[in-house]
């Protein structure tokens, strides 16, 4: 593997496209491919290991899961202090019919995606 090469290969190996179980499956295949292939490890091996035990030890797929933002800043972080529903992000008291659900963590990203 000549230089150029191992540089582009490094560059695809980009953590900031991981947004799902799946995406994190295929980086790590990538990230393994390219440590076997490679004259060094350019990724720490302990790490790596580290995330292929999450990914078997994770069975519940939470990229599944509904979650539920603030309709003002679109943020997740929304609490129940005292029975009062609260947004930590902008501060705004909040009622149940006010938040906003969506079907997946992913169609949250992808929405807010949109948004910016």
């Amino acid at each position: 593997m000549n230089k150029e090469n191992y540089e582009e290969e490094e560059n695809e190996l980009d953590t900031s496209n991981v947004r799902s179980k799946e995406d994190l499956q295929t980086f790590l295949k990538k990230v393994d491919s390219q440590q076997k292939n490679g004259p060094f490890n350019l990724r720490d091996s302990g790490i790596v290991k580290e995330l292929h035990k999450k990914l078997e030890d994770n069975a519940v797929n939470y990229d599944d899961e509904p979650v539920t933002s603030c309709p003002h800043c679109k943020s997740l972080y929304v609490k129940e202090v005292d029975g009062a529903l609260e947004c930590f992000n902008c501060g705004n008291a909040l009622e149940e019919k006010d938040l906003v659900v969506h079907k997946s963590i992913i169609s949250y990203l992808d929405e807010k995606d949109k948004d910016n």
